[in-house]
């Protein structure tokens, strides 16, 4: 299997997640959650590795992500999370990478186009 910006592996999905529990009716002020803005549960803002990987891939506040793979090459652009959904556009590239992720317990899954789930731990 190919990888996408270092993400992608062998690992088989895992169990499908529980269903969600019901949002909280929206409040003054409310607004969708970017970048895991606070309150909006789980961030992905921080530095991410694969267990068995040397890769570490930052996703900043501000919307930057930044790939730094053991060939010492780093990778950059700029992201956005929605609705379960991650959006990054490398500089340089021509298309945009999406990925359905789960986000909790300091884990961030992330499923490839081809379906394969690879499991990154916080740092």
């Amino acid at each position: 299997m190919r990888k996408l910006f270092g993400f992608g592996s062998s690992t088989p999905p895992p169990p499908p997640p529980p269903a969600k529990p019901p949002a909280p009716p929206a409040g003054k002020g409310a607004s969708p959650a970017k970048h895991g803005a606070a309150g909006a549960g789980p961030s992905i803002v921080g530095r991410w590795k694969e267990p068995q990987g040397s890769d570490v891939t930052e996703f900043a506040a501000d919307g930057t992500v930044m790939e730094k793979p053991a060939s010492g090459e780093t990778i950059r652009g700029r992201y956005s999370l929605e609705g379960g959904r991650l959006k990054i556009k490398l500089e340089g590239a021509a298309d945009e990478l999406v990925f359905p992720v789960v986000i909790g317990g300091g884990t961030l899954d992330m499923t490839d186009p081809e379906g394969h789930v690879t499991r990154y731990h916080r740092l």
